[in-house]
């Protein structure tokens, strides 16, 4: 798939994804008002229709794993900050690519460290995924360090 229609999915389907996200990482919104418990959230996009289950292949039991597309996940990883999630990332993403060496895979990482409300962390997401796709940025985690805002 290329690039312009990587991008349509994302900005089409945004507000479907923003919902679903929201509704499946509300025990770990809660748990953050609550108790300053952090967690992050990442999301893959591969250029190819593929099944990204094998993506999460060692995320850890309380981690919640959203499926948005057939090559689009989304996941909330659970008592995470900035740089225990973009660590946790990248290994899920080596692990990927040693099944799918030759598959170009997007990725983007937010952490409720840096984010107060749960609206702001998704479009962050989203944002930096957009950047990551825009500029060529297959196989890393991109996080919001990464990207220099206008």
């Amino acid at each position: 798939m290329e690039k312009a229609k990587l991008l349509e999915l994302l900005q089409s389907n945004k507000a479907d994804y923003t919902e679903l996200i929201t509704q499946r990482m509300k025990s770990f919104t809660y748990r953050k008002e609550r108790y300053g418990y952090n967690f992050s959230l990442t999301i893959a996009l591969c250029e190819e229709e593929m099944d990204l289950r094998s993506y999460c292949e060692h995320k850890r039991q309380s981690d919640e794993f959203i499926v948005l597309e057939q090559n689009l996940c989304c996941m909330v990883l659970d008592g995470t900050d900035t740089n225990s999630g973009v660590k946790a990332a990248n290994n899920m993403l080596s692990s990927f690519q040693s099944h799918h060496f030759a598959k170009m895979l997007y990725s983007s990482i937010v952490s409720s460290d840096e984010y107060a409300e749960s609206t702001e962390l998704i479009n962050e997401l989203f944002y930096v995924l957009k950047h990551a796709i825009e500029n060529n940025m297959d196989n890393i985690v991109v996080d919001a360090h990464s990207v220099f805002k206008d």
